[in-house]
């Protein structure tokens, strides 16, 4: 796996918080809030785990319930990302229908209440990924994305180990593989509030059709 061109990054990001910050879906909301987190190293699994009470809005952090044999963690999810995924998990507690799978509390789910599968995250990360860098990227390379760029930002695979909950530091090397020293863009943007706003003059609902959505 690899990361994504790390130059259109920040318009990936720009678009998924434009689209996050609205209302008129919250389909298109559920899905910009959960390739967020593939933005921020979480795995599939640990995306479609996550929880209303897993969010400290106050604190801005997520605990993440690891996948894979991982390490359990909170991660830095930004004032932004917390105050929507609250207001979505509040909508999705009131008016979707209470089956047993939203008993959980599950953040990320259909119209008809049960769980989000990994197949229609997967169509989803490919179809946002389509419409800004014109090549289909999954989920993982999301993943390596947040490493390449915590690495960047730290110079410490310490801290990537943490963000990406390996219990390895080899694991944790893997990601790195295809790190260029010629890319500087910084930790994600909607997180530290360093995207360039001047990216956000376009309309997300203009967005090609059938590429997003």
């Amino acid at each position: 796996m690899f990361p994504l061109p790390l130059r259109s990054v920040p318009e990936f990001e720009c678009r998924l918080e434009a689209t996050w910050c609205q209302r008129r879906s919250w389909i298109r909301r559920r899905d910009a809030l959960a390739l967020g987190l593939g933005m921020l190293g979480l795995r599939s699994h640990e995306i479609l785990r996550v929880r209303f009470e897993d969010l400290d809005v106050r604190a801005e952090l997520l605990y993440v319930r690891s996948a894979k044999k991982g390490i359990n963690r909170r991660i830095p999810v930004g004032m932004s990302w917390a105050n929507c995924a609250r207001e979505h998990g509040e909508y999705v507690r009131t008016f979707c229908p209470p089956t047993k799978s939203n008993r959980r509390g599950l953040l990320f789910l259909t119209g008809k209440g049960e769980p989000l599968a990994y197949e229609g995250l997967l169509r989803t990360c490919k179809r946002w990924t389509f419409a800004v860098f014109d090549r289909a990227y999954t989920l993982h390379c999301l993943r390596h994305t947040a490493a390449v760029r915590l690495y960047e930002a730290t110079g410490s695979v310490l801290e990537v180990n943490r963000l990406l909950g390996h219990r390895s530091l080899q694991w944790t090397s893997d990601y790195l593989r295809s790190l260029d020293g010629r890319y500087r863009t910084g930790l994600a943007s909607f997180v530290y509030g360093e995207v360039n706003k001047e990216v956000r003059l376009y309309d997300p609902e203009e967005l090609a059709i059938g590429k997003v959505g």
